[in-house]
């Protein structure tokens, strides 16, 4: 058998195996994504949803209510629990007021809050205090006996 008898060997072709790869980095991206998005308990549901409408409706108009008074409020979380500092439309501190801060996880219930604000400085509001760490949702409402509650609705993060 002569040299050019011989089969001649084909060169080395990259592209099978890197699609190869590629598809296999696909698969492992995709299962890391499935194990974080199922490691997290659900959302919990509810079966008042009519209900839970309507009130999102109330607090809808109370959120309109308290934007025509032009207060802002500076939310901050300390040691003690969530600060609220509210200012009317001239900078003053509004003071006299009395309410509730509800902070919830849409998680979990099981760190659900729900206390009595107390004023601890003029126009400065300590509210609960954050059960874990975690994101949640705070509904606040303050209001005194000459006039519309204030209501505030935001999110907070609990490191």
């Amino acid at each position: 058998m002569s040299e050019n008898d011989r089969p001649t060997k084909r060169p080395f072709n990259p592209w099978p195996w890197g699609i190869g790869l590629g598809l296999m980095v696909v698969f492992v991206a995709n299962g890391i994504m499935l194990y974080i998005a199922n490691r997290e308990k659900p959302v919990i549901e509810t079966t008042r949803y009519y209900e839970e409408g309507l009130e999102y409706d109330r607090v809808m108009e109370a959120q309109r209510a308290s934007a025509a008074l032009g207060w802002s409020a500076a939310v901050e979380l300390v040691e003690d629990g969530v600060r609220y500092e509210l200012r009317d439309r001239t900078g003053g501190a509004v003071t006299g007021l009395q309410g509730a801060l509800a902070m919830r996880r849409a998680d979990t219930t099981a760190y659900d809050v729900e206390a009595a604000f107390q004023e601890i400085a003029p126009g400065v509001y300590l509210g609960p205090r954050a059960k874990a760490r975690g994101l949640y949702r705070l509904d606040a409402r303050l209001d005194n006996d000459a006039g519309a509650p204030w209501v505030d609705q935001r999110k907070l993060y609990v490191p």
